[in-house]
């Protein structure tokens, strides 16, 4: 169509513009660093006898940065990761029961995340949001999970420390990957991966 008959139907022109941004608004996507490798066996071990199996209680505290200054965590977020936390105890099938506080277990495990995230200099950000995608946008996160597992009478058994990196592309010609690669799936599924070795390390360490 041409530009004068487009300008002509501010409807169409407006309809397009909105056709625009939504098909840009999912470029982004995701990519891990690598760093915790191939978690093998999971579950780490045969689940144990119902009579000896342990209830298992998650504290879970979060601590964030952006740019190197302490902010805080959406709800949302961190709603996502306590969640992704206790999905791994519960798949582990080591557990009878997986609860969190007030709810007591006969394992007590502190779960500490620490999110470190870096963005990409805002004239990049306002160019990626001005240019629909073309000019790319990126953010670095960084998480660092701390594990300190207790008995009932609050007595440490171990403790467990590994980190894990994503980095976050924002461009157009991400439309294709972002199914595969959607940020928010990806973070979760890097909490999930990092309580996934802190259980491997304990049950190691015959805590489980």
């Amino acid at each position: 169509m041409p530009l004068r008959r487009l300008v002509r139907r501010p409807r169409a022109c407006a309809v397009g513009v909105a056709a625009l941004l939504v098909a840009t608004s999912g470029c982004c996507a995701s990519f891990r660093a690598g760093r915790l490798g191939a978690l093998r066996p999971w579950p780490p071990g045969p689940p144990p006898p119902v009579e000896k199996a342990k209830v298992v209680s998650i504290a879970f505290e979060s601590v964030a940065e952006e740019d190197g200054e302490r902010v805080r965590m959406p709800d949302a977020t961190r709603a996502l990761f306590l969640n992704a936390s206790a999905l791994a105890y519960q798949r582990s099938g080591l557990f009878l029961d997986v609860r969190t506080p007030p709810q007591l277990g006969d394992v007590m495990v502190d779960v500490t995340l620490h999110e470190r995230r870096t963005n990409c200099a805002s004239v990049l950000s306002i160019l990626n949001a001005f240019t629909f995608g073309l000019v790319p946008a990126w953010d670095r996160r960084e998480w660092t999970l701390t594990t300190v597992t207790r008995d009932s009478d609050y007595k440490e058994l171990c403790r467990f420390e590994a980190s894990e990196a994503v980095s976050t592309w924002c461009q157009l010609l991400l439309f294709a990957v972002f199914p595969f690669a959607q940020p928010q799936r990806v973070a979760a599924d890097c909490v999930y991966d990092l309580n996934r070795a802190a259980i491997a390390h304990a049950y190691g360490r015959g805590v489980y």
